[in-house]
This record gives structure tokens, sequence and C-alpha cells, in this order.
């Protein structure tokens, strides 16, 4: 971290561990990923924080999503979820499951990308072994 707060390389989807809470609480979070060494704890776009082994990461959107990552994950930094100007019409509703939906396919895509590396350094590891 750095005096002006923690820098992000990313954003991972998770939910919580099976066993650590209940089964209807195992939602979908988005959690910045630091950049740097891990911290001891990671906290989603929530604020709900995980401490080592209480996450099971997700290859992609799985499952019911937290609602309040996903809506944190549209709303720009100098707005206010509740209150202020925020109108929430039915088209600014529609524009931020749009937003939602975005943000979500460029999830993926980064997935993808990190699943292409993984296998390539995979097939490295067998082709040295070989």
């Amino acid at each position: 971290m750095t005096s002006s707060g923690p820098m992000f390389g990313g954003v991972m989807l998770a939910r919580p561990a099976q066993g650590a809470v209940g089964e209807a609480e195992r939602v979908c979070h988005v959690i910045p990923i630091p950049d740097g060494t891990l911290p001891n704890e990671l906290t989603a776009l929530c604020g709900t924080s995980f401490g080592h082994g209480q996450l099971e990461r997700l290859d992609g959107p799985a499952g019911m999503p937290c609602e309040s990552c996903l809506w944190r994950a549209t709303v720009p930094p100098n707005r206010s979820l509740s209150g202020g100007s925020a109108s929430f019409t039915g088209e600014t509703v529609k524009r931020r499951l749009d937003t939602i939906e975005r943000t979500l396919s460029e999830l993926e895509i980064q997935l993808d990308a990190m699943r292409a590396a993984i296998a390539a350094i995979l097939d490295d590891r067998r082709r040295d072994r070989h």
C-alpha cells in the first residue's frame, strides 16, 4: 500500500467456501485484487471481508450474485448509492443492468485469458518433464 491507498490489479469472482456460511449466503462476490502481496483479508465491493481459506474462487459468474457487489461495480466512485441526485427510474436501472452485463463480460474475457495463460504454463511444465 502507498499513502494514497492500495493499487488494484483487477477483480475476481468468489463465494464463501462451503461450510463457512449457510448455503443461502454463498453468493458470488466481486473482489478487487490488490497488486503485490495479498493482505490477510480480502474485501468484496459490498464491504464483506474474507480471511484466508474462507473463499472459493470462481472461474466465471456462477450461482446467485451478491446484488450489492454488482450494484457497487456500476456506481462511479463519486456517487452515492443512497440519496443524493441519483434517480432510479426504469431507464436508470436498465443502464445500470447494461453496465453490469458489460462488467461481467469483461470479467469473463479476463478469466479466459487467465485460463489460457495457466494452460500454456502447464503445457510448458509437461514438456519440460518429458
